[in-house]
């Protein structure tokens, strides 16, 4: 089962069954699932349905630990149901299938190749829509720390709304063809019942020119190469500003010397540099906000560096991608290159709320208090109820 790293729709499986139509193959596509295999992918659910439950809790501290005028939060809020949607659907693509070929319980693959194709689906508009939020999110946490602000009504309450009905409505129309695409396929006369039923494109799909461009290439472009480059941009352009906005503070401190007694070899202090370069020329909130942004910005980009990797071998149609015993499997670096790309795609994902409470002192205290983990007597940090009193000051998210 091709998953959330293996992002070009079964591609590889259409050119497996190019290759194999003439021997009218009696039995579906399918991956070798050993012991270690199992034991990773159960690790990696078990932690998906964490990270779910996780995503949730940010998301309701962002919804419910606001006040009137805290800055808005409509962003981060579906950037975080988007990744608790991308580790539930992880657990049902990859949990499940690992399961049931390991376990070998026949009812369990009934089940799964029932519901299947809507929930894949679901996965690519997940894995649409999600780099886009990510680069709103960029896009407001620059214009924040500068002067320059790409529109003012792009970062107005009714600006927001408008662009995330226009995404998530787009995104849905860009993947609707996947959908239509995609069937089950039952072969009857195959001997291994874990091989009776099989995802694969539709007769319509396979012989569409149009069809394979808009998979191939179209696809790739949109979910993968814009967003890799847009952000790669934005992620360059936020860290330059704030280490030049240190710079400029450097230039207006005093020199403070080592040695006040010798005039001729006065040098700045190294650890009087290092405290000057600290200093913040942003409000706390907001530098918290842009450093969270810039983590989980770089996470993402690693996943997509690799995933862009296996693209080109799916797309070149590299031999390493293909089983030298049967043309109907998967190789095993196919499948562990796969494997260990979803697998990143859901921890990215799933740790995000570590990210938060690590670079976000607000949502750190509100997670704590929400699980109500904070220790007797601990002198509470501001919360973002608190910081949401204070004047045009975003809160740090």
């Amino acid at each position: 089962m091709e998953g959330l790293g293996k992002m070009t729709d079964w591609t590889e499986i259409y050119r497996l069954n190019e290759t194999v139509d003439d021997a009218n193959p009696t039995c579906g596509y399918t991956e070798d699932c050993g012991f270690g295999r199992f034991m990773f992918v159960s690790f990696a659910s078990s932690m998906a349905v964490l990270g779910a439950g996780a995503n949730i809790l940010l998301a309701y501290i962002f919804i419910f630990k606001t006040k009137k005028n805290t800055p808005p939060t409509l962003y981060p809020t579906v950037l975080a149901l988007l990744d608790a949607a991308l580790c539930i659907l992880y657990f049902l693509c990859f949990g499940i299938d690992v399961a049931m070929l390991f376990l070998r319980i026949e009812a369990l693959f009934q089940l799964y190749h029932a519901y299947i194709v809507p929930v894949f689906l679901t996965v690519k508009f997940v894995q649409l829509v999600i780099p886009y939020m990510l680069i709103f999110v960029t896009m407001e946490r620059y214009a924040w720390i500068s002067k320059h602000c790409f529109s003012e009504w792009l970062f107005s309450r009714v600006g927001r709304v408008v662009n995330l009905v226009l995404c998530l409505t787009l995104g849905a129309i860009i993947r609707l063809p996947t959908g239509l695409a995609l069937t089950v396929t039952s072969y009857p006369n195959c001997t291994d019942s874990f091989r009776t039923l099989a995802v694969d494109w539709r007769d319509w799909a396979k012989e569409s020119e149009w069809f394979s461009f808009y998979d191939l290439h179209l696809i790739g472009i949109l979910q993968i190469l814009i967003p890799f480059l847009i952000l790669v941009v934005l992620n360059f352009v936020i860290i330059r500003r704030l280490l030049t906005s240190d710079k400029e503070v450097l230039k207006n401190v005093p020199p403070i010397y080592v040695d006040d007694t010798s005039a001729e070899k006065r040098r700045p202090s190294f650890k009087m540099l290092k405290l000057t370069l600290k200093r913040p020329t942003m409000s706390p909130s907001v530098r918290h906000a842009v450093y969270t942004t810039v983590i989980i910005v770089t996470s993402y980009l690693i996943c997509s560096g690799l995933h862009l990797i296996l693209t080109v071998m799916e797309k070149t149609d590299s031999d390493l991608l293909k089983s030298l015993d049967d043309p109907t499997k998967a190789s095993i670096f196919y499948t562990i290159f796969g494997d260990m790309i979803s697998f990143l795609y859901m921890f990215t994902s799933a740790i995000r709320i570590l990210i938060y409470c690590k670079c976000n002192p607000a949502v750190r205290q509100n997670v704590m208090n929400t699980l109500d983990l904070c220790p007797r007597g601990f002198i509470k940090a501001p919360s973002m109820d608190y910081i949401s009193t204070t004047p045009v000051t975003p809160v740090d998210l």
